[in-house]
């Protein structure tokens, strides 16, 4: 079955007003987002891999302005 399912990918931009925002909640609102898109049959996946990502603009200081993460059915 693992086959038939394809990876997903779940963002969250953050806003360019500078406000203090914490790498937490934005990993958890893309990992909400990925997890409403998968589109999986109901059930329990094992050995789903898990990758974590940002966008960051290089300013001083710098910032992240986009947190990713994807999730992989497992084999």
């Amino acid at each position: 079955m693992a086959d038939e399912l394809r990876p997903v990918k779940g963002r969250k931009r953050v806003s360019s007003k500078g406000e203090p925002f914490a790498p937490s909640s934005g990993f958890d609102q893309a990992m909400a987002n990925a997890l409403a898109k998968t589109g999986w049959p109901p059930g329990v996946y094992r050995n789903v891999r898990v990758e974590f990502g940002v966008t960051v603009e290089v300013v001083n200081p710098g910032r992240i302005v986009e947190y990713q993460v994807k999730l992989v059915p497992g084999g």
